[in-house]
């Protein structure tokens, strides 16, 4: 039996505006703002948005 390669990525962490904010040390207030004037973008999920938080980070790193 042939092995697999372990170069597969592991899924994105995926989180609400609130619990994203948290884990980056924002305010909940700026990242709800930065999804409403389209500086980051949401992936939908029934009426809530999720974030890709290491998408996030990256976008944060570039800008500041």
């Amino acid at each position: 039996m042939q092995q697999q390669s372990m170069t597969q990525k592991a899924p994105p962490l995926l989180l609400p505006p609130r619990r994203a904010a948290a884990a980056l040390g924002l305010k909940e207030y700026t990242v709800r703002k930065w999804l409403e004037t389209g500086f980051i973008k949401g992936i939908p999920c029934g009426r809530k948005r999720l974030l890709n938080v290491d998408a996030l980070r990256r976008k944060l790193d570039e800008t500041g």
